[in-house]
């Protein structure tokens, strides 16, 4: 109400007012105040011609404070207005355009990737006319472009986009910049996607570096856990566990033991654990990961799944197979929710249900999930990368163990031809494969010369790996005791193949 002798109020006076003071709220970072504050400001000025540009700037300020406050889905529609109308007041090729549409590609990003790819292709094109070339904002624009692209498994455009928005940022921020960490770790992220992960490693290394020079905090963090990742997927465990432990520790000293960060980071250090065979240690952080993130993101949330999934290949690895396939029918059902059918996540999912269900010798009701799998990751990868191969290598498996052997086969052949494209003979997948391939047609006993010469290149992986070996301890020996078959049937191809080779000389 009014006191006798205010002045009366106008509705712009008080828009005006609001946007004020929620440009005064905006320092304190996210609120509920501001965001309210913004919104109110955006009714009023959208409702006038004149005003557009402050509404625009209005649902902009709105919307980023939801997104602060983790509600995306309520700054969706804010920006989806506020994007036409930043294009009325000052052009589709102008700077507050350009933010419109980043900003809306952004909150897109999850939900509705390829419409995000649309949104920053545009975004790229504006910056190019705007800026020119050799300028911060296009330098931005093609960074998140390479992002999404490697989000929707474009890995080759987004290798190209990203090295030129690094080559961009080096030139205008420095060699040690943040800009230039972002932008190489997102490389090596880019890299290790298409399943380059020794690539990978460079670029990797260099953003962990950067940020270790720049004491960065939340950044060393999580580069430190992308550099320990890729060293996993290296199959050289060993150099990553300290990183790994490393990250964890100094995660915990910043947000406590009960923070989804936290979590993620324990994750991240079982997995290393689990393939450096001390599965205990592995299952109890595990298991404290799935807590944490039930409790503070609900029990749908995609996170959860990816806990549930981890702890899952750990339990199989202890030969807990219903316990693990309980889990892995959850997170396929997170992912089928959370992530829809055509995502790498549930197909990855989807695969690991499948062979915990070979394991349980139940290989015709795993088929069909071999295959779901497969057709999602031909549609998102192409017919050559490395995830391809693994499913192509476990439903070859699946195959043999149905007597289909001639099938089981053409799929080990596709399995070990994608990865040798693509891996070092030491990689523990490539090994594997070319050794499964071997053994098949050594026991179908008609291409016994090709046979020994896959069981010869998994040999000369494995005394790589070995030679990797700092002390031969109980890893070490597990591995030669693992990688054994690949010189016991490389014998009995070379037995079977003598026995041809007499049967021909003596005419039988």
């Amino acid at each position: 109400m009014l006191a006798r002798g205010d002045p009366p109020q106008s509705p712009a006076l008080i828009a005006i007012a609001e946007a004020q003071l929620a440009s005064i709220l905006d320092r304190d970072g996210a609120s509920e105040e501001a965001a309210a504050l913004w919104r109110s400001a955006y009714n009023f000025n959208r409702t006038d011609p004149a005003k557009k540009f402050e509404a625009w700037a209005a649902a902009s300020m709105a919307a980023a404070h939801l997104t602060g406050l983790g509600r995306p889905a309520e700054a969706e529609p804010l920006l989806r207005e506020a994007l036409p109308l930043s294009i009325a007041a000052t052009g589709p090729q102008s700077e507050s355009t350009i933010t419109a549409l980043m900003q809306l590609a952004g909150n897109l990003e999850n939900a509705q990737p390829r419409e995000a790819e649309a949104l920053y292709r545009k975004a790229l094109t504006a910056s190019l006319a705007l800026y020119g070339k050799e300028h911060a904002k296009t330098a931005d624009a093609c960074n998140s472009l390479a992002v999404i692209l490697y989000r929707v498994a474009e890995y080759r455009e987004a290798e190209e986009l990203a090295l030129q928005a690094l080559a961009l940022r080096e030139k205008l921020f420095g060699l040690s910049s943040t800009e230039v960490a972002v932008t190489v770790g997102n490389l090596g992220a880019i890299l290790a996607g298409a399943g380059r992960y020794a690539d990978a490693d460079g670029p990797l290394r260099r953003a962990l570096a950067i940020r270790e020079e720049q004491r960065a905090g939340v950044a060393l963090e999580s580069a430190l856990i992308h550099a320990g990742d890729n060293l996993v997927n290296l199959g050289n465990y060993r150099d990553a566990e300290p990183l790994l432990r490393r990250a964890l520790e100094l995660r915990i000293a910043r947000a406590g033991p009960s923070d989804p960060d936290t979590a993620t980071a324990q994750e991240a250090l079982a997995i290393a654990l689990r393939n450096l065979r001390r599965y205990d240690q592995a299952i109890a952080l595990l298991r404290a990961a799935v807590d944490v993130k039930t409790q503070r993101l609900g029990a749908d949330h995609s996170d959860v799944g990816y806990a549930l999934n981890n702890i899952a290949v750990t339990l199989d690895a202890l030969g807990r197979f219903g316990e693990a396939e309980a889990a892995y029918r959850r997170a396929v059902e997170i992912g089928r929710k959370g992530f829809g059918a055509d995502s790498p996540i549930t197909a990855l999912w989807l695969q690991n249900l499948a062979t915990n269900l070979d394991e349980q010798r139940r290989f015709p009701e795993a088929e069909p999930y071999y295959r779901e799998a497969l057709d999602i990751q031909k549609r998102l990868f192409g017919a050559d990368h490395i995830d391809v191969a693994q499913t192509y290598n476990n439903l070859a498996t699946n195959l043999q163990s149905q007597g289909r052997l001639a099938e089981a086969i053409d799929a080990a052949r596709s399995a070990a031809r994608m990865t040798a494209a693509v891996a070092g003979p030491a990689h523990p997948r490539r090994i594997l494969y070319e050794l499964n391939l071997g053994a098949m047609l050594t026991y179908q006993g008609r291409d016994l010369v090709r046979a020994r010469a896959y069981l010869r290149s998994a040999q000369l992986g494995i005394g790589q790996r070995i030679a990797l070996t700092r002390e031969f301890d109980e890893t070490a020996r597990s591995d030669l005791a693992y990688y054994r078959p690949a010189y016991t049937n490389e014998v009995r191809a070379a037995w079977y193949l003598t026995e041809v080779v007499q049967e021909n000389s003596t005419g039988r």
